[in-house]
């Protein structure tokens, strides 16, 4: 397996900047998600390691080995890596035997070798008894389960996934992220995963790298990006997150509103004046009992273990959660208690 090191990588299509500046490390054996809206430049990333397209600055190593730099340019083919990409690009007139030996037989590998590692790949992937099957047998999952056996049947020192998931229904996106996590584990294989869906990215990844704009926001572990947003941008995109204006004055925190009503939390070191209060849904406690601030039900929504609500707390509209238990009903005054300590402004 094999350490990823991208430098101070540029690409440019025409006016348009697709990276800036990118630089990221990915460990022998971690598992790093690159995640972002659409057109934020991860699927570019990932097909500058894979060596489909040429930065024009910056370099690219694998292992010990420029693949791309000023002086440099190896080929995809003798990069050591895999990819596996959204749409499953399974050839419909091959079996699954046939699919996954592809490669293998275009580098001119020995029948029983090809054998072999095509038998351990679909091993590999939970497929071992559909290995005389045809694509129009299989179903969505079973096919992007080829694919990915025939990004690994090279063994390759990287693997890279480019939203792999994508069309799958839920339920099979689901089972596919554990098996893939179950895989990983099992090969200690590097891999570089693209996805715009943030569920995927904290369940899956050791690292995230949020990306907007060809720009890296943040990286670090699901929980620290989650708890400990750098900036607004990610505290919106991952998870769900409620913006209060506050007003931050020396004697202490105000709601915006009228009356300014005075919140019971810490200040933000070294910082003064309107500012945006980050707090996620869950960190909102309800109750009919009293607390720190009177709001109003406007909506209510049952989603199995938790209730979501709407709350209308003067004039600003919160998203809340609670677990089953003491609910309450649309229109009715409730009260809150917030639990927050991440400003933005």
């Amino acid at each position: 397996m094999a350490q990823v090191t991208i430098k101070d990588v540029r690409k440019l299509y025409g006016q348009t900047v697709a990276l800036d500046g990118f630089s990221v490390t990915v460990a022998d054996g971690e598992f790093v998600t690159f995640l972002g809206p659409s057109g934020c430049g991860k699927t570019t990333s990932l097909r500058l390691v894979a060596g489909f397209i040429r930065p024009d600055n910056g370099s690219i190593r694998i292992g010990e080995r420029s693949v791309s730099d000023a002086a440099v340019f190896v080929p995809p083919e003798e990069r050591g890596v895999g990819m596996v990409f959204q749409s499953y690009a399974v050839w419909p007139h091959m079996n699954v035997y046939r699919n996954v030996a592809y490669p293998l037989k275009i580098k001119k590998i020995p029948r029983a070798e090809m054998t072999r590692r095509v038998e351990q790949a679909l091993e590999m992937v939970k497929m071992p008894e559909l290995i005389d099957r045809y694509p129009n047998q299989l179903s969505g999952g079973q096919q992007q389960r080829v694919a990915l056996a025939r990004a690994l049947v090279m063994q390759p020192k990287v693997l890279l996934l480019d939203e792999p998931f994508s069309n799958l229904d839920a339920k099979l996106r689901e089972e596919m992220r554990f098996e893939l996590k179950a895989l990983q584990k099992q090969t200690g294989i590097t891999i570089i995963f693209v996805t715009h869906d943030q569920l995927e990215a904290m369940v899956l990844s050791d690292r995230v790298v949020v990306m907007d704009s060809g720009v890296i926001q943040q990286v670090g572990t699901p929980r620290e990006i989650y708890q400990r947003p750098s900036n607004q941008f990610i505290a919106d995109f991952i998870g769900t997150a409620n913006f209060l204006e506050v007003d931050v004055r020396p004697e202490g925190v105000f709601l915006v509103g009228e009356p300014q009503l005075p919140l019971p939390l810490a200040k933000p070191q070294g910082k003064e004046g309107r500012m945006k209060l980050m707090v996620r849904p869950e960190e909102m406690r309800l109750s009919r009992a009293g607390g720190a601030l009177e709001a109003r039900v406007e909506q209510k929504m049952f989603l199995g273990d938790a209730v979501t609500y709407l709350l209308n707390i003067q004039g600003q509209i919160l998203k809340a959660k609670s677990q089953q238990g003491e609910e309450f009903e649309v229109d009715e005054r409730i009260y809150v208690e917030l639990a927050g300590d991440r400003y933005f402004g």
